[in-house]
């Protein structure tokens, strides 16, 4: 059972952007994960590092991920909001809202080499603009681009040992005025017992800066422009069986800009076969 709650938390990275680890599905398995995250900011770093304070934002998402293994392979990834309720506080009126779905992503992995209990995988995905970007108060759901993200990722089971690492590093390549970004990502993960896991994880993203110096993107670090972070922090995932679990994710940052100052809490249940 290890080791099967090894190669199923290999597939729980959440980033920004939320693409799973370096081990693909077996053919036609599936998993699949809702979740719902909350922040709520007062500050917003600026595009020099420096916090200045705004009123409330607070942007509550509901997330759907999935993956299918077309063969053993090659998995097809999804990634969705379906929901997205983004609320500032206004000195005028009160509050502003903006209720919507936000950006859709679909991509693959494919696995490169597997030696041993590691494995090295290329990933590729599409971001396709299924959002609102044009909201007149700056509440954005979606960036409003076609974007591509290609990224390798490598993997290693402890097993016996109830541990594993996971290295990702990539690229992503923006338009309408967005700058390309680059990424990477460290995850560590630990079985406390049999049914709980303790994962720890580090991001990185950094901006190109080769976008369109006069765009800023949304409200208040809503999906703006030349963003950057490192970001981190714990999850502690519960299996209920051999094929449901829940999570519980906490995520804090630093070296932040254009983007709100306020920790993500997340809540998930998920599903595999």
């Amino acid at each position: 059972m290890k080791k099967n709650i090894l190669i199923i938390l290999l597939l729980l990275i959440f980033t920004g952007s939320s693409f799973a680890g370096a081990w693909t599905q077996k053919k036609n398995s599936g998993f699949y994960k809702v979740d719902y995250r909350i922040l709520s900011a007062k500050k917003v770093f600026g595009p020099t590092g420096d916090k200045f304070d705004i009123q409330q934002l607070t942007e509550q998402t509901i997330g759907i991920y999935g993956e299918y293994g077309i063969n053993d392979m090659l998995t097809g990834v999804l990634s969705f909001h379906p929901l997205k309720m983004i609320k500032s506080d206004t000195l005028v009126n009160g509050e502003t809202k903006n209720n919507g779905i936000g950006d859709l992503s679909l991509g693959l992995r494919v696995r490169l080499a597997q030696f041993g209990n590691s494995v090295l995988s290329g990933d590729v995905h599409f971001g396709i603009p299924t959002g609102d970007n044009e909201p007149a108060n700056g509440l954005i759901t979606g960036d409003g681009e076609f974007n591509q993200q290609f990224g390798i990722q490598f993997g290693h089971s402890f097993y016996p040992a109830p541990s594993y690492i996971n290295l990702a590093v990539g690229f992503n390549n923006r338009n309408e005025g967005y700058s390309d970004e680059f990424y990477s990502s460290i995850e560590v993960g630990y079985n406390i017992t049999e049914q709980f896991l303790l994962v720890g994880r580090v991001k990185l993203l950094r901006s190109m800066k080769n976008g369109d110096n006069s765009f800023s993107g949304g409200y208040a670090g809503l999906n703006s422009n030349n963003q950057e972070y490192v970001a981190y922090g714990p999850e502690l995932i519960y299996f209920i069986d051999n094929n449901w679990g829940i999570s519980a994710l906490f995520e804090s940052g630093t070296a932040a800009k254009n983007i709100q100052s306020a920790p993500v809490f997340a809540f998930g249940v998920f599903f595999k076969h």
